[in-house]
């Protein structure tokens, strides 16, 4: 996969026909993974434009309600999914206050579009100003598909990062793990590990999150784990405390992912 960032689209992709969906995409989960799906089965060049740090990260500053996924989580996943083109936007004031029509004059420089899938409820550019149906009227009488897929639903309710980030928050891992299709996992790689005569720990931040990846943390509590390291992969119990998440020295410093398969015992 490649990536591009936003600042660098140069049209060095113009002559390729490409398929294109726009989107945070926090956390990868199955209503996101349906989405990339019309994109990846096109039959072009599958490209996502995405954002190198969540929009409400700056707009609320020190609100950040915390994420899903790592920013490597989600370019090893993009990979996965069969994702070629991975365009990554840092949402900057200047990105903020951009209107719709900008934007897809943008991508509209950089890619030969010939497909579109958004998010039937998407919106765009300063003040939301531009819908599914301002994206039409931008490529009306060209040959671009404009596809707004509608949402994967689970239970009584559409599957959602904000569903996802609740239910996370309630310990519920064995729910979250059904709407994001696979078990939530905790990307400690970059976190400062330390030890004590018992336990390698990580202390969380301010927010309680992940200081690094700034990932949510579910509530306080002992969580069946598995531990996947440079050396080995071990299964164990992760322990969740008010100030730090622990889990035994016989796992090594090397732990790089906590996968939590289950919720809190």
């Amino acid at each position: 996969m490649v990536e591009i960032d936003w600042l660098n689209l140069d049209g060095a992709y113009a002559d390729r026909e490409s398929a294109i969906t726009i989107g945070v995409f926090d956390g990868l989960h199955l209503g996101h993974q349906a989405l990339i799906a019309q994109v990846v089965h096109s039959g072009r060049m599958p490209v996502v434009v995405t954002f190198q740090r969540h929009p409400t990260e700056l707009l609320l500053h020190d609100d950040i309600p915390g994420f899903i996924m790592s920013l490597r989580q989600k370019r090893t996943m993009l990979r996965k999914l069969g994702v070629e083109v991975a365009v990554q936007i840092d949402f900057t004031e200047s990105v903020r206050s951009m209107p719709g029509s900008v934007f897809l004059e943008r991508l509209d420089a950089s890619f030969l579009i010939r497909l579109m899938a958004v998010g039937y409820d998407f919106r765009c550019g300063y003040g939301l100003d531009t819908n599914v149906d301002g994206i039409r009227a931008y490529f009306a009488g060209r040959a671009v598909e404009v596809i707004p897929v509608e949402p994967v639903t689970i239970g009584a309710a559409p599957v959602s990062s904000t569903r996802i980030r609740r239910l996370i928050c309630e310990g519920r891992l064995d729910e979250a793990a059904s709407l994001l299709g696979r078990p939530y996992t905790l990307d400690v790689a970059d976190e400062e590990i330390e030890r004590d005569d018992r336990r390698l720990y990580v202390v969380k931040s301010e927010g309680g999150l992940l200081p690094e990846s700034r990932q949510l943390l579910p509530p306080a509590g002992l969580y069946p784990a598995e531990l996947l390291g440079a050396r080995n992969t071990r299964q164990t119990t992760l322990e969740i405390g008010e100030n730090s998440l622990s889990w035994p020295l016989a796992a090594d410093e090397t732990i790089r992912y906590i996968v939590l398969h289950k919720s809190r015992n």
